[in-house]
């Protein structure tokens, strides 16, 4: 199963996407702007359900905090 956690990034969800439906893959994805790690959340609720056995996340390769 793939991961779109990359929300911050104009085209992240859309190109996992094309790769996922290109190798047959499942993709967990939500709108773009989402919280990365409501996603990932998700993702891992949806990778049990399924009987999935690899869940490979796509992220931002950074931290998206927003501090006060």
């Amino acid at each position: 199963m793939l991961v779109a956690g990359d929300t911050f990034r104009a085209a992240a969800i859309e190109q996992l996407s094309l790769w996922g439906e290109r190798a047959g893959v499942p993709v967990v994805r939500q709108k773009s702007g989402s919280d990365p790690s409501a996603v990932a959340f998700d993702a891992m609720d949806a990778a049990q359900a399924r009987g999935s056995d690899v869940v490979i996340m796509d992220t931002a390769g950074r931290m998206h905090t927003k501090v006060t």
